[in-house]
């Protein structure tokens, strides 16, 4: 409980957090295609009812991945901004901003994509969103057509 209360959640931890948990949802995405792949391929002659079990659960174990992915990195992410709070004299802030200078003057590529995806987790988070609520707009309507068909167009 204590643990639960020491936390600050801010809105940037939570939208950095989800920006991280939507790019690792990307390769777990991929992953899952694979094991669904192998779960339609392995169960050719099996059970029509033991295919779709198999499939559900596969979902079921990405979402519940997506969920750990998303607690780990607001974990991650709450540490980070506790840990910058804690140095609060001139002299170590000083110090760790020379020293991250010289971090990023030398970094790679990977460090490089990783302050990008710090930098811009809100953008990434905006585009994801406005795509979801364009899924779901074509999806309404495509709902409201049916229902017209089934209920106002009925001959």
């Amino acid at each position: 409980m204590e643990l639960l209360v020491s936390y600050s959640f801010s809105a940037a931890v939570i939208v950095k957090a989800l920006s991280w948990t939507l790019l690792h949802s990307l390769w777990q995405g991929l992953l899952l295609a694979v094991v669904s792949g192998a779960i339609v391929l392995g169960t050719k002659k099996a059970k029509p009812s033991l295919r779709y079990n198999l499939l559900v659960m596969a979902i079921g174990l990405f979402i519940v991945c997506v969920f750990v992915t998303f607690f780990n990195q607001l974990s991650i992410n709450t540490q980070i901004v506790t840990s910058n709070l804690i140095q609060t004299l001139p002299v170590e802030i000083t110090k760790a901003t020379e020293t991250s200078k010289v971090v990023i003057g030398q970094s790679s590529m990977i460090i490089q994509t990783i302050n990008f995806i710090n930098t811009n987790a809100i953008w990434i988070v905006a585009i994801w969103l406005m795509i979801i609520v364009i899924k779901f707009i074509k999806l309404g309507s495509g709902l409201y057509n049916i229902y017209k068909l089934k209920h106002k167009m009925v001959s």
